[in-house]
């Protein structure tokens, strides 16, 4: 089962930020979380034909847009991976230089 979350585009008017959430199950043992990220890593050799590129990449991007990846996850129940974004990284961004 997979749910994806995501606030209302009119909120970004009022908040700074904006959080992006996807929900999977079963869950992963924390051995897997700890490198979830890392470029060319994968969890399980046999059901995934990518490079374990993909998450790392996401990481990358978020970042340089000034937001926060993570994952909660507990084996059995599920993982809750997500991204939040502040409401305009350029304006953002100009503050920060």
């Amino acid at each position: 089962m997979v749910d994806l979350r995501c606030g209302d585009a009119i909120a970004l008017a009022v908040f700074s930020s904006f959080t992006l959430e996807l929900f999977d199950t079963p869950g992963l043992p924390q051995k897997a979380q700890a490198r979830l990220f890392t470029p060319f890593s994968q969890i399980d050799h046999v059901h995934d034909p990518g490079h374990g590129l993909g998450l790392s990449i996401v990481h990358q991007i978020v970042d340089k847009l000034g937001g926060q990846v993570g994952v909660e996850s507990e084996l059995g129940q599920g993982s809750l991976f997500f991204f939040t974004l502040p409401a305009n990284p350029a304006t953002e961004t100009a503050y920060q230089s």
